[in-house]
């Protein structure tokens, strides 16, 4: 784990959910990490949307956002195109800080980091 990923705290309960998140976390680059302007980045919920059409990512987002407590962030991955317009747009509606960035592993991942406000 290097140092960028010092600046992330994963508090979920499930450990295979926590390591399966400390490892997606390491495609963030640093350049793109640092648009977030937060110095901890406190990770409560995961959905893990891989392989589900549109829009049930974003269906699960939002009821794991609702759990959330103000300023703790929500980390979504998704590999339909699609989510990422729809998740934009929700974040966008519900003034949402969203972060995301896209890996090309072998499968192409979105990766989103929504923060509850």
């Amino acid at each position: 784990m290097n140092n960028l990923q010092n600046c992330f705290v994963v508090t979920l309960e499930n450990p295979q959910s926590k390591l399966l998140v400390e490892e997606l976390l390491q495609t963030v680059e640093q350049a793109e990490f640092l648009l977030l302007n937060d110095k901890l980045i406190k990770i409560s919920a995961f959905v893990d949307g891989r392989g589900l059409a549109c829009p049930q990512p974003l269906l699960q987002a939002k009821r794991a956002l609702k759990n959330l407590q103000v300023g703790d962030y929500l980390y979504l991955v998704a590999t339909d195109l699609n989510s990422l317009l729809d998740i934009q747009a929700f974040a966008n509606h519900a003034q949402i800080k969203l972060f995301s960035w896209q890996s090309a592993e072998s499968e192409k991942l979105l990766h989103f980091l929504l923060r509850k406000s």
